[in-house]
């Protein structure tokens, strides 16, 4: 999303705009004299996104305008959920700035434009094809471009929607999917229709809080839908862009944006005669003011409806089928390829009602489950070559205990059973593939049970042993601000189950000593989706302030009915300062509330394991925790629970990743450099911060403390993160004297240090053969025999560039995850929290004009 940032951002945004077309960069002065050109084209395009014609290819040009990141370095095995963060725009086919103010559309009236189905079906929750909606668009165009030709080769010009489909592509409202390809028979999502809805219309500004919609690609249009009035979104406060939009949805946005809500809207609804279409369903006046009216009655149509109670069908949908809470409704879990299901009811057609291996029930669309076994609806009864991971099992009462189990063939006829249930059962399973799943064991009450695994026939099997044992005495125990100064009020917090009455604090390292007792406590229920017991937890907070500035080591006993404390407890850290400072000292450091907070707005929250889809067999649960193997932990969390699992995951596994990094290498930073680390290895991988291995770590290390006579002696240095460039002065948009080859010897005769609220740069004045110029001290790792890194002596220009890289994931370009590396940047050289909120208007804004990648300068 192009931005007026300045024109020293606009310099930069076309030198990478002239590489990514293989264009040579050109001198300052000569950028500076075409920028008046095309400065009008750049406002036009400010607040949109290109078109997928539009992208940048992914390769990167012979001559970037930094150096790229090394083979396959893209986050992998970190806590992120791309799957949950934005598609790349090429995806989404109608992100497209409007035409221009003017309504393409004819407002006001009553014609209808929609007509139904043979045997007088209106067949409202059917899902709209993309063709099917510009053949309602060209009903409503109040002017129709002249065409007598296909421009797409999978719409033949003759077909029933040949015209209408290249009429509205000509008009503006739709685009095809990349190439001549229109794809008509596809699903329109609802982010979709209401973008060329919007293309029909002045677009108007606006922002909506929907918690799916935020960092999407059609987010300004989904704004100005709803600003218009048009949408509002669903009762669960979601919005749901990337749903098929179904014909009823439709019509009411469609009405909506026509303006019909007169005295005369639906005035022919005694007309509808649809069979499907009470005057009960919600849709009904929408419905008859868009559709034309059944003129007689008509023998009702046969039920030939392929599948009827207590049938058992096969999921057919390649990468799963969402079940949902109702038709079109929430989605509550996905099912793998091949697992069977039972037909509950179908009167809600085309969607009907299931209940899964668990007992779960919930609703799917029919269009993609078929009989098992092709008829009848004969359950599978054999399998083969049954694996689980591991034969015994020891958890805590109310935890669930990852298990993964296996089949070389027939994992829809494979069940489980418990020999005791009362103890502990498989709460649910959670499909990677047609073979494998992971197993969610519940531990009900102290005790001993066996888990088999077998198919229906008993021909393959395996079991596993069970212990569950009493429950903790504390879930989990933390400080609400992680890191606080001397004399500020903070909350020491427990979390127990209901069995508990108080909890004690006891202070057992630090400057200061204590123990503190609580016994009032805030009661908190999630209840689950699976059938399995309410979870209920009590939260036990102790207000208090600390005196004195250390680090402190603090633990957490709960009461028992008896009024004895436990021996078992919970342990937690607090750094407490003197002062809220932004120095950069070598000293250990902890995690912030605001990063915490931050981490939390980005990863979102799961109550309830589930896969990542873009990592499958990666099931996360919380705010982005990543549940391995055999691992135990607590499901369907509470609001506490969850925060608390952050704080703890963040505090002992990736604070401690940016504590090692820092004292391996003796690095000096400040809070909020440190705080921006946790949050991208959090996302990335802790192996992230491997300069071996990475780019981004090799060019924080090369952030030192120039030696005090650099100026009067020179010093030699190694380019060691890919080409450098060198510039004829100290400043990016200057002209560029050469491209240095990565591995490359320079002499280092000077720096200089840019150091503001608004710049933070550092650059060397070297020598690269026979020629002397001026170069990013992020490129260069000088010889120095004691170096001391410290990042006040970062390089914004390289290291940005580095860090806004890891947009990608399985090599898909993530919209989210660019924003979220832009966030990390904010905070980490100038220590805005604020614009790293994506509730602040500069949330997407690049603020302090970094360098993008050249696959993101549109």
């Amino acid at each position: 999303m192009i931005k007026r940032t300045g024109k020293r951002a606009l310099l930069l945004l076309l030198a990478a705009l002239m590489l990514t077309a293989g264009l040579p960069v050109l001198a300052a002065e000569d950028l500076s004299s075409q920028v008046s050109a095309i400065t009008s084209q750049l406002e036009d395009l400010e607040g949109t996104s290109s078109s997928p014609e539009e992208e940048p290819p992914e390769s990167q040009p012979e001559e970037s305008p930094l150096p790229s990141k090394p083979e396959g370095s893209e986050p992998a095995g970190g806590e992120d959920d791309p799957g949950e963060e934005e598609e790349p725009d090429e995806e989404n086919p109608e992100e497209k700035a409007p035409l221009d103010a003017s309504s393409l559309l004819v407002t006001g009236g009553h014609n209808t434009y929609l007509s139904g189905y043979e045997g007088a079906l209106f067949k409202p929750d059917n899902n709209m094809s993309r063709g099917e909606v510009a053949y309602m668009f060209y009903n409503l165009l109040a002017a129709k471009p002249p065409v007598s030709q296909s421009q797409f080769s999978d719409v033949p010009f003759s077909s029933w929607w040949g015209p209408a489909i290249n009429t509205v592509a000509a008009a503006g409202v739709f685009q095809g999917k990349g190439g001549n390809i229109f794809d008509p028979t596809a699903p329109i999502s609802r982010a979709e229709y209401v973008t060329a809805l919007s293309n029909c219309f002045a677009l108007e500004s606006g922002a909506v809080n929907f918690p799916d919609v935020e960092g999407h690609w059609a987010y300004p249009y989904i704004a100005s839908a709803v600003a218009k009035g048009w949408i509002t979104g669903f009762e669960d406060g979601t919005f749901g862009p990337d749903k098929p939009i179904t014909r009823c949805q439709a019509v009411k946005i469609m009405n909506s944006a026509l303006e019909r809500r007169d005295e005369d809207f639906a005035k022919d609804r005694a007309q509808q005669k649809f069979y499907d279409v009470p005057s009960s369903h919600w849709a009904y006046l929408e419905i008859a003011e868009a559709a034309k009216p059944v003129d007689s009655m008509v023998d009702p149509p046969p039920d030939d409806r392929p599948f009827k109670k207590g049938d058992t069908v096969k999921v057919t949908a390649d990468i799963g089928l969402n079940v949902r809470d109702k038709p079109s409704g929430a989605v509550i879990t996905t099912v793998a390829q091949g697992t069977l299901l039972t037909i509950v009811d179908t009167a809600s057609w085309p969607w009907v009602q299931i209940r899964m291996s668990n007992s779960r029930v919930g609703y799917v669309h029919s269009d993609y489950i078929e009989l098992a076994n092709g008829s009848g609806g004969d359950l599978p009864v054999t399998g083969d070559g049954a694996k689980i991971s591991t034969g015994r099992v020891s958890l805590h009462q109310y935890q669930t205990f990852r298990l993964d189990a296996s089949v070389t063939k027939g994992m829809d006829a494979m069940v489980w059973s418990s020999s005791d249930p009362s103890v502990a059962e498989v709460g649910y399973t959670v499909p990677y593939n047609k073979t494998e799943h992971g197993a969610m064991i519940y531990g009900k009450k102290p005790g001993s049970a066996t888990l088999t695994f077998s198919d229906r026939a008993g021909t393959t099997k395996v079991s596993c042993a069970v212990t569950v044992t009493a429950p903790e005495s504390v879930r989990y125990a933390y400080n609400d601000a992680n890191t606080v100064t001397t004399n500020t009020p903070c909350n020491l917090v427990a979390v127990t189950d209901t069995s508990r009455s108080a909890v004690r604090f006891e202070i057992v390292k630090g400057p200061a000593q204590g123990t503190y007792n609580v016994s009032e406590y805030e009661t908190q229920t999630r209840k689950s989706s699976y059938g399995l017991p309410d979870n209920t937890v009590r939260v036990f907070k102790k207000n208090m302030s600390f005196s004195m500035a250390g680090s402190y080591t603090l633990r957490a006993y709960s009461q028992d009915s008896s009024g004895a404390f436990s021996t078992d407890y919970k342990e937690f850290n607090l750094l407490v300062t003197a002062a809220a400072s932004t120095t950069v000292t070598n000293e250990t450091r902890l995690p912030s509330r605001a990063i915490l907070d931050q981490i939390k707005s980005f990863e979102g929250n799961v109550w309830e394991i589930e896969d990542d889809m873009a990592n499958r067999k990666h099931p996360t649960v919380g705010h982005g925790y990543v549940v391995n193997l055999h691992k135990t932990f607590y499901n369907t969390l509470t609001e506490a629970e969850a925060y608390a699992l952050l704080v703890e995951q963040v505090n002992s596994n990736y604070g401690s990743t940016v504590n090692n990094f820092r004292t391996k290498y003796g690095v000096r930073m400040s809070q909020a450099q440190y705080d921006a680390l946790v949050s991208f290895v959090y996302n990335c991988g802790g192996n992230t911060l491997n300069p071996s291995s990475y780019y981004t770590p090799a060019v924080i290390l090369n952030a030192v403390v120039p030696p005090s006579d650099l100026g009067m002696k020179t010093y030699s240095g190694k380019l060691n993160v890919g080409n450098g460039l060198l510039f004829s002065s100290a400043d990016i948009t200057s002209s560029r004297l050469a491209t240095v080859p990565g591995g490359s010897t320079v002499t280092v005769r000077e720096y200089k240090r840019f150091s503001s609220s608004t710049k933070q740069e550092v650059w060397y004045k070297v020598t690269y053969g026979s020629t002397t110029g001026w170069m990013p001290a992020g490129y260069v790792n000088l010889n120095l025999s004691n170096p001391i890194h410290d990042l006040n002596y970062v390089d914004s220009t390289v290291l940005a560039y580095n860090f806004l890289q890891w947009h990608t994931s399985n090599g898909t370009h993530y919209v989210g995850l660019l924003r979220r590396r832009l966030a990390e940047c904010k905070i980490f050289f100038f220590g805005n929290y604020e614009e790293a909120n994506s509730s602040h208007p500069n949330y997407k804004k690049n603020t302090y004009g970094f360098v993008f990648p050249t696959c993101c300068t549109s």
